[in-house]
């Protein structure tokens, strides 16, 4: 499967014709005909509206991927916090009991004690040894700004280009 809609291979023929056309009325400096004779002897603009049927369609999936993703994703959440709310029972148990080790048909469970982990109470008291240097992060922000007010070494502007703008009705 090549990943192209139907309706995309239609909006591309619709194009073809509409480019001939567009050759074909080339002579002509009147922008109004030569689109005039594009929508009366093409399907373009319905070929374009096929399309955006289909992004349509693909939004609401997406949207309702998404949603279940957030749903899976707290489900997960959840389960991750039942294991190990059970797991801190199991210690609890043992360790109150006095049971270093439990074997079991599933696993062989043992208390063992771990090392201390840092807290961190103040971080600005911290000395700057402890921290790790970044690299600098380009602020492009800014950057773009500064190449509107006039030429930066090492930056220039884009010569831009076109976008679809779509507002849904």
């Amino acid at each position: 499967m090549s990943g192209q809609s139907a309706t995309v291979a239609v909006l591309g023929r619709e194009l073809h014709s509409a480019a001939e056309i567009r050759q074909a009325l080339r002579e002509h400096d009147d922008p109004a005909l030569i689109l005039d004779m594009i929508e009366g002897s093409t399907n373009f603009h319905e070929a374009i509206a096929a399309v955006v049927e289909e992004i349509a369609e693909d939004e609401i999936l997406f949207a309702g991927l998404e949603a279940k993703e957030a749903e899976l994703g707290e489900r997960k959440a959840r389960i991750g916090k039942s294991i190990e709310t059970r797991r801190q029972i199991i210690l609890a148990a043992m360790d109150k009991a006095g049971v270093p080790t439990s074997k079991g048909p599933l696993a062989t469970l043992s208390v063992r004690p771990t090392p201390p982990k840092v807290i961190v109470t103040n971080e600005a008291e911290i000395p700057a040894a402890f921290f790790i240097p970044q690299d600098p992060k380009l602020d492009k922000k800014a950057l773009l700004a500064a190449l509107k007010d006039g030429p930066v070494q090492g930056a220039e502007l884009s010569n831009g280009g076109v976008a679809l703008s779509v507002r849904k009705a």
